[in-house]
């Protein structure tokens, strides 16, 4: 008589009380044969470590990191699908997660059943998407923001005039002004300040300091980094 697999599921999180509660929690179950990273920062760890699982439960930035790299070539690769579980409920992280192919994003607080069900549907090739996660996403969306309008909204959230942002940016005054005014009505916001207080609440752009975007020295979040960066040192 055949056994029935088990699904090997690893834990790498960041965060030991998490990674213990999130193994205790899954070694419960008879068809989950779960194991989990001993080393305290698992986003350190090589990709290819991981390749034998089947699901990997990770914190967010460990586990945008393995669905970058866990992407096959020319020839292919075993896959493992991630689940990110996590306390970071902001619209860019959730929505980079999902491009990197994540499948499954999880708040801190999610029930027992939530990150069980979360695990298989992740191995049968599905999507969980935390109800606040998937509300972040459609509003990005909905919002469909350029990647000019983040550049010029980071600037506006360091409280700079439109002629200071046109200066940054290489733009006419006018096209500054413009995109200000698309700000407010994507963001349904009366003023440049409450523009502002949206943006940082649902995360829109990473606040200077954060290493959310470490990886990216190109996009828009990174020009934004740069100019935050040359304002604060120029005072």
């Amino acid at each position: 008589m055949n056994s029935v697999r088990k699904l090997q599921v690893l834990v790498a999180h960041a965060e030991p009380l998490v990674a213990a509660g999130l193994e205790a929690t899954l070694r419960e179950e008879n068809d989950l044969d779960v194991s989990a990273l001993t080393s305290p920062r698992p986003e350190l760890t090589p990709v290819g470590a991981h390749e034998l699982a089947d699901v990997i439960l990770a914190d967010c930035r460990t586990g945008i990191r393995l669905a970058l790299g866990s992407h096959p070539g020319n020839h292919e690769t075993r896959r493992p699908r991630i689940v990110i579980v996590t306390q970071d409920e902001s619209e860019v992280s959730v929505r980079r997660a999902i491009e990197a192919g994540v499948r499954g994003y999880l708040l801190l607080g999610a029930t027992r059943d939530s990150v069980v069900q979360a695990v298989r549907f992740a191995a049968r090739g599905g999507i969980t998407l935390d109800p606040i996660a998937a509300s972040r996403m459609a509003a990005s969306l909905g919002d469909s923001i350029t990647s000019r309008e983040r550049e010029v909204l980071g600037l506006v959230m360091l409280g700079l005039p439109d002629k200071v942002i046109a200066n940054r940016l290489g733009i006419r005054i006018g096209t500054a002004k413009c995109h200000v005014k698309q700000l407010l009505l994507k963001l349904d916001a009366s003023s440049r300040t409450e523009a502002a207080a949206i943006a940082q609440r649902r995360g829109l752009i990473t606040p200077p300091g954060s290493d959310m975007h470490a990886g990216d020295t190109h996009g828009p979040h990174a020009r934004v980094m740069q100019m935050a960066a040359g304002h604060w040192s120029s005072r």
